[in-house]
């Protein structure tokens, strides 16, 4: 008797290129890395909705290959100017300062 049918969650990289992607994916893999943002804008142009809470995705390293399974657990959608130093911290990049962010 066949169960039903599972849909893996969406795989992706974080960064722009390969050498980003690779270090991002160590960062979540260390727990230094537990946020991250994108432009509204970039979800509007493609026509793509945004993540949801509880959703799931694959976390690919620089060559592609699935490194980590996420869960996002909040959403929120805010100017620029608005984020804090505590997301900055929790992007996990550079001296995690918001400065650098």
């Amino acid at each position: 008797m066949d169960g039903p049918e599972t849909v893996p969650p969406p795989a992706w990289s974080f960064g722009g290129t390969q050498e980003q992607a690779g270090e991002l994916a160590a960062l979540v893999l260390d727990g230094r890395k537990t946020a991250t943002a994108s432009a509204l804008w970039d979800y509007e142009a493609e026509g793509e909705p945004l993540p949801i809470a509880g959703g799931l995705s694959i976390i690919l390293d620089g060559r592609g290959e699935p490194r980590a399974v996420i869960r996002t657990t909040d959403v929120h959608v805010a100017p620029f100017c608005e984020v804090g130093a505590g997301h900055a911290r929790a992007e996990g990049e550079g001296d995690r300062s918001l400065a650098h962010w």
